[in-house]
C-alpha cells in the first residue's frame, strides 16, 4: 500500500506525510502470509477499518490523481458538461417535435 510513494511504511507505522497511523503486523499464521509478504513486502497491508472512511477517501483520491493530468481531466470533464447539456436539449426538442406532430397519445 504504497499509494504511488505517497504511502510510506515505517516499521509498524504508515506515513503519508499528512497523518501516521498503527498497523497490523502480517499475520504469518495466515496460509496466504508468506505470498502476500512476498508479493508486497512486510508492510504491505493495514486494517482498512482502522482508518477513518474520510482519510481513506482523501488517500484514494490523492493516489489516482497522481496519475492523472488534473487540467487535462477538468477540461473534459467541462467538454462532456456542455456535451451532456445539448443531449438534453436536443431530447427536449425532439419530444416537443413529437408530441407536435402526435398530439397527446
Amino acid at each position: 500500500m504504497n499509494g504511488a510513494g505517497r504511502v510510506k511504511g515505517n516499521g509498524t507505522a504508515l506515513d503519508n506525510g499528512k497523518r501516521r497511523w498503527i498497523i497490523n503486523e502480517i499475520r504469518t499464521w495466515d496460509t496466504r502470509a508468506k505470498w502476500f509478504v512476498e508479493r508486497f513486502g512486510e508492510y504491505g497491508a493495514c486494517e482498512l477499518y482502522a482508518i477513518h472512511p474520510r482519510l481513506l477517501r482523501e488517500m484514494t483520491v490523492d493516489a489516482i490523481e497522481s496519475h492523472l493530468d488534473m487540467d487535462l481531466f477538468r477540461e473534459q470533464e467541462d467538454i462532456e458538461s456542455v456535451e451532456r447539456q445539448k443531449m438534453a436539449d436536443l431530447q427536449e426538442r425532439f419530444l416537443a417535435e413529437a408530441k407536435a406532430i402526435l398530439g397527446n397519445v
